[in-house]
């Protein structure tokens, strides 16, 4: 028994002493395999490389990027980075203010043709997403908007480059041309002109700043200097297909311009030779004009009218301002007096005050008499007339009518003149204290013996005798 024993101890401590044997073996060959020093990995291809680093025998850095943070490492590498970075930016990021430092260690020029570079791959993503269609509006809009936004950085980017004055003269016209032509798609004519000129200047030979001088001129209206911009294109290049067609598309619009001129210059010179012979006219007839500017008081008129919702033509138009040469009451769109078979159609203004309304007549035959056209416009009879007659007192046989008096200075008096309704406009109109001002005939019209009649005429003198025909006298036009 004792024998047993003792040799099953001897057997449990060979065991032991075997897997001690064995874990220290373990140990050795654990730390056999640390690892790799830096000259042994720069000595491995890529294949033992990626070998060597998948056995874990090649040590990862403590700021190597992981699965979970390597999007947002990439953001912060200039290689990388999806967005324009900002000051802060520059400022936190080594990567950035190392390229920064390269970048300011570049020659003058070379840092032009950088800016110049990233200016022309603005301008082709432009135009990419201007080629971009689509039947859907807001995707359409949303490629306006990139195609602009990639101009504007494009613009900016040559402006850079100009800024860097580096001293080459082609270089200083290739930025000046492409800044152009991103102005052109930017509908900014007039800096694209300015531009090409400048571009110019430094090479005379530079065919794009010539052509692109052409279509800034063309969508100016500059038509000749467009032909003439095409001409200097095709001298140096004449196989130059597309100045060849804008010249020609300039040259068929100049012509159609300069007819269109033509025809207007003859209706001006037949509008004027009538407007001669209406003065003519009224100055024969004695009849008394004067423009706004000589009268305060036209602005008071002027307001009554405007509340019946009739626009005074005071438009700062250029035609207007050559048809027309002093201010006037008329309605816009509405002619002054016109002489016809030698008869003159004056226009002419109602004015009711008690309501703050009016009336206008376009052509009002000097032989025609107020009440003429007072029988059309408030007959007898027990429906109102108009809306805003809610006691329905505006009738033909209940109205008086009166003109105010003007000096012989051209100023108005506030002394109302009554008028016969029988008499003829230009019998009224011949009368010593009457003046149209404006071209227009101004009336004031009101219920006889009504009590706004009294408050009127309690706040202006009145004429005692009216502007009437003596009796057995005829009105002619002579």
């Amino acid at each position: 028994t004792t024998t047993t024993t003792t040799t099953m101890s001897d057997n449990a401590t060979a065991t032991a002493s075997t897997t001690t044997t064995t874990t220290s073996s373990e140990c050795e060959n654990s730390e056999s395999q640390s690892y790799l020093s830096k000259d042994e990995v720069n000595a491995l291809d890529d294949d033992a490389f990626y070998k060597a680093y998948r056995e874990g025998r090649i040590e990862r850095r403590k700021d190597a990027w992981t699965e979970d943070n390597f999007e947002e490492e990439m953001e912060k590498h200039p290689l990388f980075m999806t967005k324009q970075p900002t000051m802060e930016d520059f400022n936190s990021n080594v990567h950035l203010q190392a390229m920064q430092e390269m970048f300011h260690e570049l020659t003058p020029f070379e840092r032009a043709e950088h800016h110049k570079a990233h200016g022309n791959e603005n301008y082709k993503k432009a135009l990419k997403f201007g080629r971009k269609k689509s039947s859907n509006a807001d995707t359409s809009a949303r490629n306006e908007k990139a195609k602009v936004k990639h101009l504007r950085e494009a613009v900016h980017l040559y402006t850079e480059g100009l800024r860097e004055m580096c001293g080459d003269d082609t270089m200083e016209s290739i930025l000046l041309s492409n800044r152009a032509v991103c102005h052109l798609l930017l509908k900014n004519n007039g800096s694209a002109l300015k531009d090409c000129k400048l571009a110019i200047r430094y090479n005379p030979e530079n065919t794009k700043a010539h052509f692109r001088a052409a279509k800034a001129s063309f969508n100016l209206e500059m038509l000749q200097e467009c032909i003439s911009w095409c001409d200097r294109t095709l001298a140096l290049d004449p196989k130059n297909s597309d100045a060849t067609d804008l010249r020609a598309k300039a040259t068929i619009k100049k012509a159609a311009f300069e007819k269109e001129m033509r025809k207007r210059a003859a209706i001006l010179r037949k509008k004027k030779k009538e407007e001669e012979k209406v003065n003519q006219a009224i100055k024969a007839r004695g009849i008394r004009m004067s423009d706004l500017e000589n009268n305060a008081r036209v602005g008071e008129l002027a307001a009554s009218k405007l509340k019946d919702g009739v626009d005074i033509d005071d438009s700062d138009d250029d035609e207007e301002e050559e048809e027309r040469s002093a201010p006037t009451l008329l309605p816009a769109g509405q002619h002054g007096p016109i002489l016809r078979d030698d008869e003159l159609f004056w226009p002419v203004l109602f004015l009711y005050p008690e309501h703050a309304q009016s009336d206008f007549i376009q052509e009002f035959a000097e032989t025609n008499s107020i009440n003429d056209h007072l029988n059309v416009m408030f007959p007898q009879g027990d429906a109102p007339s108009t809306p805003w007659d809610t006691e329905n007192t505006y009738k033909v046989n209940s109205l008086c009518a009166y003109f105010e008096a003007t000096g012989k200075d051209g100023v108005q008096t506030s002394c109302m003149v009554p008028i016969d309704l029988n008499a003829p406009l230009g019998f009224v109109l011949q009368d010593k204290d009457s003046c149209v001002f404006g071209q227009v005939v101004m009336v004031f019209l009101m219920v006889e013996g009504s009590a706004y009649q009294q408050t009127f005429l309690s706040r202006h003198k009145l004429r005692k005798n009216p502007a009437s025909l003596p009796k057995g006298m005829k009105y002619t036009n002579e």
